[in-house]
């Protein structure tokens, strides 16, 4: 089986496993673990009574299932002023890293920030350089993307892609957002997720469905199983 392997470079955080990367799976929101799987509506009769949530909803339960979580290894202190443009950080730990200098570094507005469309919210770019290597097979890379639902007004990661087959760095560019100057990511935050994903692009074609058969028969065998139950279809698929 095809694995992804994360190596610990700090000797310390590699003893605090609450800040190791983990199956997001393992790190699902409280609130969306809290959503009913069914709500109970006004009727006669038991089994209709109940209508379903997001909770039998794949594209919302399964977006749980796949990827990897890359957590804040301390309490993390980033400060930008957007009047002055001056930044900094702070961290309680400084963690070893692999090639960078400091386990926090920048693209500079220059480079970004400056060319976005003027109703962009990023303020400046500040790259977390993670204390891990990252490791998959020469047919795999990574895509990096911001965990789902923080509902964080203050900060977002960047989507990102990464050789993880070639480039086994991991860092994790993260956007200050925030209409206040200073913000705090508080240790063990989710700061982003890992993706692996084969590493082919598709061939893409555009079709008339009324033409393919073979389309319609797998449409078809879909839709029925998804409309001849009343919970929990999506997992016969």
């Amino acid at each position: 089986m095809a694995k992804i392997t994360f190596a610990c470079l700090d000797q310390l955080i590699l003893q605090d496993t609450t800040v190791h990367p983990k199956p997001i799976s393992e790190v699902v929101p409280s609130w969306f673990k809290n959503i009913p799987t069914n709500l109970k509506q006004e009727h006669q009769f038991e089994y209709t009574s109940k209508v379903k949530t997001v909770r039998q909803c794949p594209s919302f339960v399964d977006i749980f299932k796949y990827g990897y979580v890359l957590l804040a290894p301390t309490d993390i202190v980033l400060q930008y002023d957007k009047e002055t443009q001056d930044f900094g950080w702070e961290i309680p730990y400084h963690w070893k890293t692999n090639n960078a200098e400091k386990p926090i570094t920048i693209h500079g507005n220059t480079q970004f920030v400056d060319h976005l469309p003027s109703n962009s919210n990023y303020n400046f770019v500040f790259k977390i350089n993670l204390p891990f290597c990252v490791y998959t097979p020469k047919d795999y890379l990574c895509l990096q993307l911001p965990y789902p639902y923080s509902f964080n007004d203050d900060w977002t990661s960047i989507y990102g892609k990464f050789e993880t087959s070639k480039v086994h760095e991991v860092n994790v560019q993260i956007v200050h957002t925030s209409k206040n100057k200073e913000i705090v990511i508080k240790k063990g935050t989710p700061l982003s997720i890992y993706i692996p994903v084969k590493n082919n692009q598709l061939d893409m074609e555009v079709v008339d469905f009324s033409k393919r058969k073979d389309l319609q028969k797998k449409y078809n065998k879909y839709s029925f199983t998804m409309s001849s139950k009343f919970r929990n279809a999506y997992r016969d698929l």
